[in-house]
């Protein structure tokens, strides 16, 4: 598992995943209580600052007029900060759990390994995984790259303060360090497809000699990517998907409404500058929802991949299992597993699967029906304030 031991560097260096491999103990770790007081100041910089920039550029007397609008405004803000200030807390409060399902990984590939020695006709091979990580930490970085290029052309033809560009260097460590983040999940849930596989592979091996052994480590195989693995590492990763669907919810039906805007007022009437910071918006959420997306494909083919070895046992019919140690492993294991569906959720706010992206679109179109109505309101208010007065809670008819 070197590869992982890459990719969890390259998490510590820009302070989203707080562990570290323990070579001399050839064990998973927290790294020194320094490096997680470090990574939680940083993040709590970073939420000041931009809490001070709301402060900074709205005043009562602009959100008096502009009401909706800046209300959106800080409401984007405020989701953004919650599902920033998650994942810090989630790696100190629960590191251990990480820490827990990378060691029983560990013990996986040393069992796997061993018995691949033994049985060379079964290849180990951690390609597509390995891969697949790496492309995603380059693909964010290339996505990063692409919004910084499209905010320094917006920025050059509109000068805005220089609190504004801080404050989209921010948005920007924070969307490439999700998807380091996300894309790491999805490796994980990845490499414990491919354990299960080999395992599979390795029961249906015709070696007699080695039958105990493989049924021993096909049942050990599954029992931990099912229950220590799977359960650990979806508590660890279950609060910050749930802030991270609902950040997507909110910012979804803002993009969709600015959109919606820009058909009302006309084409014509927007300057190019606003049309281009709506296409970069509607970019910048397209690269949300895919994070999501494939998090949610490589749970659901873990899922899928759990009920087919359990599945496989029931045709492994060898006449060198009657009345053996192996035939009571393999017994066990069915009326243990094969009746249990496995569904993998978000701390039990949801499953982790295929049905929350719908879930996701859904509430995207619920909410953006909700800013229209609002919006509208504000409207009408507004258009009959010529001959209202409105108090605080009294509207009066003006004389």
């Amino acid at each position: 598992m070197k590869w992982v031991q890459e990719i969890l560097n390259n998490l510590s260096t820009i302070g989203v995943v707080l562990v570290r491999y323990d070579g001399e103990q050839g064990s998973y770790r927290r790294p020194t209580t320094h490096q997680c007081v470090t990574h939680f100041l940083l993040v709590l910089f970073s939420i000041g600052f931009l809490l001070y920039c709301i402060w900074e550029q709205y005043s009562i007397f602009a959100m008096a007029i502009y009401a909706f609008d800046d209300a959106t405004f800080i409401l984007s803000t405020a989701s953004f900060i919650v599902a920033w200030f998650v994942v810090p807390l989630v790696s100190c409060a629960r590191g251990d759990r990480l820490i827990y399902t990378l060691n029983n990984l560990l013990e996986n590939d040393t069992d796997l390994s061993r018995l691949h020695a033994i049985q060379s006709s079964v290849r180990m091979s951690y390609r597509k995984a390995k891969w697949f990580g790496r492309m995603i930490q380059y693909e964010s970085i290339a996505c990063c790259l692409l919004l910084s290029a499209g905010y320094t052309i917006l920025y050059s033809f509109q000068p805005e303060a220089w609190y504004l560009y801080l404050t989209i260097g921010i948005y920007l460590y924070e969307d490439l360090c999700l998807s380091w983040l996300f894309g790491f999940y999805s490796t994980i849930m990845m490499h414990c497809v491919d354990q299960l596989s080999y395992a599979a592979q390795l029961l249906q091996e015709d070696h007699a000699h080695t039958l105990d052994e493989r049924v021993r480590v096909f049942c050990k195989t599954y029992e931990r990517v099912c229950r220590a693995v799977a359960r650990s590492f979806f508590e660890y990763t279950g609060p910050v998907i749930a802030t991270f669907c609902t950040l997507v919810m909110f910012e979804g039906s803002l993009k969709l409404y600015h959109v919606y805007d820009v058909f009302i007022r006309g084409v014509n009437e927007i300057v190019w500058t606003e049309h281009m910071l709506n296409v970069i918006e509607c970019l910048w959420l397209c690269f949300d929802v895919k994070k999501l997306f494939i998090v949610m494909y490589i749970s659901g083919m873990l899922q899928q991949k759990v009920e087919e070895t359990a599945l496989c046992t029931r045709h492994f019919d060898d006449y060198r299992l009657q009345n053996t140690r192996a035939a009571k492993q393999i017994q066990k294991f069915l009326l243990k597993n094969l009746h249990q569906k496995k569904k993998f959720s978000a701390c039990g706010f949801f499953d982790i699967d295929n049905t929350v992206i719908y879930m996701v679109f859904s509430s995207i179109v619920t909410y953006l029906v909700i800013l229209i109505q609002f919006k509208q309101l504000e409207t009408d208010l507004t258009q009959a304030g010529d001959g209202y007065n409105v108090t605080s809670n009294v509207s009066t008819v003006q004389p």
